[in-house]
This record gives C-alpha cells, sequence and structure tokens, in this order.
C-alpha cells in the first residue's frame, strides 16, 4: 500500500517538475539540469556579496549583477545560480 503511496507522489512530483520546466527559459534549462545533479540546491540566495553555497564573497561585478537582475549569474567557485534576496 504504501508502494503505491509513494509512486503516486513521485509521480506527480515529476509532472509537477516538467511543468514548471517549461517556464524556464531554454538557454537556462541546461544549466540547471546540470547542477541539480551536481550541487543541492543548485540556486542560492547572494548574501551581502558571498555565495549561499560555498559562502565564497563574490567579485563586485558578479555582485552587482545579481541586484541588477537581468541575465543569470554563475558562483565563480561552486557554479551554483546567484539570486539577490
Amino acid at each position: 500500500m504504501d508502494e503505491v503511496i509513494i509512486a503516486s507522489a513521485c509521480r506527480s512530483a515529476i509532472g509537477a517538475f516538467g511543468g514548471a520546466l517549461k517556464d524556464v527559459p531554454p538557454a537556462f534549462a541546461p544549466v540547471y539540469m546540470r547542477l541539480i545533479s551536481r550541487r543541492w540546491p543548485p540556486v542560492v540566495a547572494l548574501e551581502g556579496s558571498a555565495c549561499g553555497g560555498c559562502h565564497l564573497t563574490q567579485p563586485p561585478a558578479v555582485s552587482h549583477t545579481v541586484r541588477r537582475n537581468n541575465s543569470l549569474v554563475i558562483c565563480q567557485s561552486c557554479g551554483r545560480i546567484l539570486y539577490y534576496a
């Protein structure tokens, strides 16, 4: 009985993930898919001027680009996607 519930929950989660992935710009999807197999979480906040994943301080230009929020910005150390919170 539990296996049926777990299988149903997995199918539901996979369907939701596929639906959400359709909203991601085509250029960004491969980056995200590569990251979820290597790093968790693949997307982290910029905390001050440091990556929320590896805590490495980012150069001022990277921090500024994240704050402008007009392109995909990758941590120079761990490769995670950075966003401004």
